[in-house]
């Protein structure tokens, strides 16, 4: 599971980056490192932060043309946006 799990870390970020799409890895495969034997690590999935929403659906689309990600297994979160000095100033 490991070893997979590394293979579609490593196919999913060189498509990434072929397209410019800058992301960030969260947890799994990218803490394994700190692990005494990275094996050890139990990993399921690939978490990934795209910041920039037509990024976002251009990782889709490049993952799900490459058959890396099910449509029904592809999750997004939406983060809330942090207020500027001037909206946190203004009283709703």
């Amino acid at each position: 599971n490991y070893y997979q799990i590394e293979e579609l870390t490593i196919k999913t970020t060189q498509l990434l980056e072929a397209e410019h799409i800058p992301y960030i890895l969260l947890k799994g495969i990218s803490l394994a490192a700190c692990y005494p034997v990275p094996e050890y690590r139990k990993l399921g999935d690939l978490d990934l932060l795209i910041l920039d929403q037509e990024k976002l659906e251009l990782t889709k689309k490049v993952l799900k043309d490459n058959r890396l990600v099910n449509a029904a297994k592809c999750r997004e979160a939406v983060l809330p946006r942090k207020k500027n000095k001037s909206e946190q100033n203004q009283i709703t």
